[in-house]
């Protein structure tokens, strides 16, 4: 109870009348805090799924599958084994192993060489855990007869940019340092176009079988 300076009493406002009075700003601002946190986060999601797929579809080694304007397969895996300096594949670190993967791509009539040579690949196991293409010690790899890492594209013995044509299988290669004690028959390559790239496909990725 409150006594005022002339004379009279009042009884404090009760916590639930100032709710009730209040929960309707309090319930809008609410609202507004959880817009101005889920929003970004929408935002951020979508434009990660962008540049990494999350929908698999799955590709047998050595068959033929729709994507990004083309068609793919995987042609061949094999492993080679690390060694030192002055060799093809000089690594530093004499506990891993290269593992290539040679595909071939054929364009469909119209679709940009550029789009396909956005394409990046990575190997990964059944734990989640994964491999990036061509990382930068493999720069280090020398061998006169590697193909292009490029998926569209090639420079040629001129050094004029060779591009891979409607109709005709362009092959290429992705390399992965792996630790050597890793069964590399258990992985599973990927394939992916950003979705920016993407006419049709959007969210998707070509997951291919090594064996």
């Amino acid at each position: 109870m409150t006594r005022h300076a002339d004379g009279t009493t009042s009884q404090p406002a009760s916590p639930s009348g100032w709710w009730r009075r209040n929960r309707a700003w309090l319930l809008g601002a609410l609202l507004l805090g959880v817009v101005a946190f889920a929003r970004p986060y929408q935002d951020a999601l979508k434009e990660y799924q962008r540049w990494r797929p999350h929908d698999p579809v799955d590709v047998a080694k050595g068959e033929w599958a729709e994507y990004a304007g083309a068609r793919w397969r995987l042609v061949d895996a094999s492993l080679k084994t690390a060694t030192g300096p002055g060799s093809a594949f000089d690594l530093q670190r004499l506990d891993s192993s290269v593992l290539v993967l040679r595909y071939e791509v054929v364009p469909d009539p119209g679709t940009d060489p550029d789009k396909l040579d956005s394409c990046t690949g990575r190997v990964f196991d059944a734990q989640g855990r994964e491999w990036e293409n061509n990382p930068l010690p493999l720069s280090r790899y020398r061998n006169p007869q590697r193909l292009s890492d490029m998926c569209g594209s090639r420079l040629g013995e001129d050094f004029k940019r060779q591009h891979a044509r409607p109709g005709q299988p362009f092959v290429f290669e992705h390399l992965y340092q792996l630790p050597r004690s890793k069964d590399w028959r258990r992985l599973q390559a990927g394939i992916s176009v950003p979705d920016k790239a993407l006419v049709k496909d959007q969210g998707s990725y070509l997951r291919f079988s090594l064996q």
